[in-house]
């Protein structure tokens, strides 16, 4: 369990994670922990509607389920801070966009009426930007500090490939996916890239064809 996690960390740290990806994890991760298991009484529709916006995302899957997983801890220390969220989303200047999403044809089946719900909705998107801004910094960083030992550190250099470093840093850490060195991801880093995955597009369509046949 330990060492499958280390893994995933490195292969987040080392990967071509862009910042959209990091931030659309943490977002949609978010909004997962906090919204309530799907169910009649309290919507149907609002879990299974991010969980879809994460297989269309090109959102990085391990750090959302990260966050996922953190935030549903949060969700419940953080009851009354979503239910006076809500009540003023609900009764206050959002009142009639709330009152179309909550007549809406669709999003009527999300719950949005309660107000522990909409408010955690806005309690997850701060968190999740706020989580986001700082993987972003923290592995920018990362990779800048990488690039420089990379480049110039001969004593990193010597011990990067060093057979038995090689070893531990496969077993701990797993295959370096990325055939990129630190400088390239340094430079990724700035870019956006694909924004949505092709087979997540086909998946959800699927479903969503399937579910109103």
């Amino acid at each position: 369990m330990i060492l499958s996690m280390t893994r995933k960390v490195g292969s987040l740290l080392r990967g071509k994670a862009t910042p959209f990806q990091l931030i659309s994890a943490c977002v949609l991760g978010a909004l997962i922990g906090f919204a309530p298991v799907p169910s009649y009484e309290k919507g149907l529709l609002l879990m299974p509607a991010w969980v879809a916006l994460l297989v269309v995302l090109n959102a990085n899957l391990f750090l959302a389920g990260l966050v996922a997983a953190l935030c549903k801890t949060l969700s419940l220390a953080l009851l009354p801070v979503s239910f006076e969220a809500g009540k003023l989303l609900l009764d206050g200047p959002g009142q009639g966009l709330m009152a179309s999403l909550i007549n809406g044809p669709v999003t009527a089946w999300m719950g949005l009426e309660y107000y522990v719900t909409s408010g955690g909705v806005v309690v997850a998107v701060v968190i999740g930007v706020g989580l986001g801004a700082a993987a972003v910094v923290g592995l920018g960083r990362f990779r800048r500090v990488m690039t420089k030992a990379e480049e110039g550190s001969p004593k990193f250099q010597k011990l990067s490939q060093n057979k038995g470093m090689k070893l531990v840093s496969w077993v701990l850490f797993g295959k370096r996916k990325a055939k990129m060195t630190y400088r390239e991801l340094v430079d990724r880093h700035k870019k956006v890239g694909l924004p949505v995955r092709p087979l997540g597009v086909a998946v959800v369509v699927l479903l969503v064809v399937a579910a109103g046949l």
